[in-house]
């Protein structure tokens, strides 16, 4: 009975990693890795495509005055507010 729980104990670690690899889980919305497919599908097809990119990060300046927590709120409303206009 051990080994089972060993072995699900194992999978699940594998699994949350991966999915952090494939999702963002401050924003909750997709990592890179996750959409670049579809994206190169979009363009090899001809279809029209917006592509916003956003590095809040920069010098480091708004972390730093700031702190983390309101850095990280930052980006969660951001990342809200860009989900709500997704298609």
């Amino acid at each position: 009975m051990s080994g089972d729980w060993e072995f699900y104990r194992e999978l699940r670690t594998d699994w949350l990693k991966l999915r952090g690899y494939l999702f963002d889980t401050n924003t909750r919305l997709p990592a890179l890795p996750a959409v670049l497919d579809g994206v190169r599908r979009r363009l090899e097809d001809g279809e029209e495509l917006g592509l916003i990119y956003l590095d809040p990060s920069g010098s480091g300046l708004l972390e730093a005055a700031s702190g983390w927590q309101a850095y990280d709120e930052l980006i969660r409303r951001v990342a809200d507010t860009l989900r709500r206009y997704r298609r």
